[in-house]
Order: C-alpha cells, then sequence, then structure tokens
C-alpha cells in the first residue's frame, strides 16, 4: 500500500509519496529538497531550518510504523516556516 506525506501550502493541501525518498536535504532557507529514486521533490517556502527537516523525518518514520489503511501522514510545519509550492523535477 503506497503511503504519502501531507503537506499545508499556500495552494492547500498536497501530497508527496514516501514510496522512494531516500533523504531529505535543506537546501536553503527557502528550499528543502526531497531526494528520491527517479527524481527530487522541492519544497519552496520561507523559514525553512532543520526543525523542519526532522519533521518531514519523522512523519516518514510514522508512515512506515502505521497500519496498511492509514496511508496519510501529515508533516508538521514548524512556527515560523511556511511552504508556498512544490515541484517536481
Amino acid at each position: 500500500m503506497k503511503k504519502y506525506l501531507s503537506f499545508i501550502t499556500s495552494a492547500g493541501t498536497e501530497y508527496i509519496s514516501t514510496d522512494s525518498i531516500i533523504y531529505v536535504e535543506l537546501a536553503l532557507a527557502t528550499s528543502i529538497v526531497l531526494h528520491t529514486i527517479a527524481q527530487d521533490v522541492t519544497l519552496t517556502g520561507t523559514g525553512f531550518t532543520q526543525v523542519f527537516v526532522d519533521e518531514i523525518y519523522e512523519a516518514l518514520f510514522k508512515a512506515a510504523e502505521t497500519s496498511w489503511t492509514d496511508v496519510v501522514s501529515e508533516v508538521k510545519i514548524p512556527v515560523g516556516a511556511a511552504v508556498t509550492s512544490i515541484d517536481v523535477a
């Protein structure tokens, strides 16, 4: 069963599959990259810190540990951070 991370963005709730995420990188205070096997997913926004990266990892762990019927793991966005867009490249 596929699992997904959910992010609240300025466009609403967006979902990213957890299937092939290898690692998460804090590229800049305005950019976090989720490196996957096939392509990278870039979160763009403001106020990104290592705390946000840790929240993404926490949501990935939760997704892996939960039942197959619980397919969405919400990423808690830290105070002071905001996601404006998610791009796949």
